[in-house]
């Protein structure tokens, strides 16, 4: 489903204006997750982002790891955050052996 954009994020979309949904506002989260935490890598965009924040309203508090969009990066801490759920990024590449903060 697509709608206005909700997220700043640079990801690719079909039509100019038009972004993907990061979470509709009328979803209701269970607490499954109610302070648990949740380790995401790619979480700065696209599916990533998406998983970050539905994880929040769940109940969990999360950490995004990122390899490149700073700017994506911060938005997603903004989105969680906004569940009232905290956020830690981490930015590096965990495909290389010496991945580090």
């Amino acid at each position: 489903m697509k709608t206005q954009n909700k997220s700043q994020s640079k990801s690719k979309v079909p039509k100019e204006g038009m972004f993907p949904e990061v979470i509709r506002e009328n979803y209701l989260g269970s607490k499954k997750l109610l302070n648990k935490k949740a380790v995401i890598s790619g979480g700065d965009s696209g599916i990533g982002q998406a998983v970050a924040v539905h994880f929040a309203r769940e109940g969990a508090d999360v950490i995004i790891i990122y390899k490149e969009s700073d700017k994506d990066a911060r938005e997603t801490l903004k989105l969680v955050e906004k569940e009232g759920r905290s956020c830690i990024l981490l930015k590096g590449d965990v495909s290389k052996k010496n991945f580090q903060n």
